[in-house]
């Protein structure tokens, strides 16, 4: 009797060692798609503005975009 309980803790330990590890995979890849969300989010908003002003130098335009590009590049920078 005292081999296969032996076992049988081998096998539990093993266990809470696998949950244990996907736990933190789980945790690692929300980690990861929330700082690619982040990291995304005001760049779209520069390179949206930056192509708009490419194609149309319109001095209203540069008005309004301006700002916008500006908070998110501090955005940017606080990442």
């Amino acid at each position: 009797m005292i081999g296969a309980s032996k076992i049988a803790r081998d096998i539990s330990e093993r266990k809470r060692l696998e949950e244990r590890l996907f736990e933190a995979n789980r945790l690692k890849d929300e980690f990861l798609a929330t700082l690619s969300h982040e990291l995304r989010t005001p760049l779209n908003a520069i390179l949206g503005w930056a192509d708009i002003l490419e194609k149309r130098p319109d001095p209203a335009l540069l008005k309004r975009a301006l700002p916008v590009i500006m908070r998110n590049a501090q955005t940017q920078s606080r990442t």
